[in-house]
């Protein structure tokens, strides 16, 4: 009889294969989500005691999710290095005197690399929890990002819709969703209401899926599969066609389920193909933005002078 993976009780040999795996992951992937960890656990061969979870079941996540925390308690891994944008907070910034907001204050500048292109890039990612994943990196290339809700939030849409006409540019939205009938389907709705909503704007709006294409599921394989599509879902039956499954197939990946670092990657690998057709210089424009941010710095210090 093969070893029994699916007992409550790891081994010490487990617990610190498994406490350094992750630390491993989160040093290589931050910023990086606890599903995001939970996944590269699954993939990682020294952990065949982590497998996906199936049928609701959440035990391997909760024995990851619980490590980890353990791990951030004792110092071993950074707080800041795993994000859960679910957690909001309202409190403002607040400074005792203006030098201290000098200080500062320059990095609130950021330089649109963007304004004189004729097509500018937006970060389209379907969760509100994988903003933070793809944030910080975007922003380096001067691209915002965007979440979606799925289906179901007509006010992100609106928003989106509102952006975009304030930039006056043609706009290359870049998809990253689930692998699954609603993932695949839900940039089709979105595109459809912003067409509504972008009905006097001039510029053209074009959607270009990065993340999750087949080549990616198929490079994952099953292990980080979650399940048959559901065959109540309306959309299961097109989806499966179109991509020429049968409905016992497990078909179904998350978002989380890509490391962080390469899912950055390929989505930068977009972006600088972008730039490179607009002509724009990442590193001349970074060093604007530091010069410009410098000066900034030089004028309100004098404030209290």
């Amino acid at each position: 009889m093969g070893k029994d993976f699916n007992r409550h009780k790891l081994s010490d040999y487990e617990n610190e294969c498994l406490r350094q795996a992750i630390q491993e992951i989160v040093t290589e992937h931050k910023p990086i989500t606890v599903r995001g960890i939970y996944y590269q656990c699954v993939l990682d061969k020294r952990l065949p005691f982590v497998t996906k979870d199936s049928a609701g079941k959440l035990r391997n996540y909760r024995l990851v999710a619980k490590r980890v925390l353990d791990l951030r308690r004792i110092g071993l891994i950074p707080w800041d290095f795993v994000v859960d944008p679910s957690r909001n907070h309202y409190s403002k910034h607040r400074w005792s005197r203006p030098a201290d907001f000098a200080e500062v204050a320059p990095y609130f500048y950021r330089k649109d690399y963007w304004s004189k292109a004729e097509w500018r890039p937006v970060v389209l990612v379907e969760k509100d929890g994988q903003v933070a994943v793809y944030e910080q990196f975007a922003n380096s290339y001067g691209v915002d990002v965007w979440s979606c809700h799925g289906y179901g939030s007509a006010t992100h849409l609106w928003s989106l819709a509102e952006y975009i006409k304030q930039t006056q540019q043609n706009i290359v939205i870049l998809v990253c969703a689930d692998w699954d009938p609603s993932g695949c389907d839900w940039p089709r709705a979105a595109e459809h209401d912003l067409s509504v909503h972008l009905s006097s704007h001039r510029k053209e709006v074009v959607f270009q899926r990065v993340l999750i294409t087949k080549d990616h599921v198929a490079a994952l394989g099953e292990l980080v599969a979650l399940r048959a599509p559901n065959d109540r879902d309306p959309r299961v039956s097109n989806w499966l066609w179109e991509n020429d499954y049968s409905p016992n197939d497990e078909v179904v990946v998350e978002m989380d389920a890509i490391p962080p670092k390469q899912a950055r990657l390929e989505v930068g690998v977009v972006i600088e193909e972008i730039m490179s057709e607009e002509d724009i210089d990442l590193s001349k424009n970074s060093e604007l933005e530091r010069q410009e941010r410098c000066k900034i710095e030089t004028a309100l210090s004098l404030i209290e002078r």
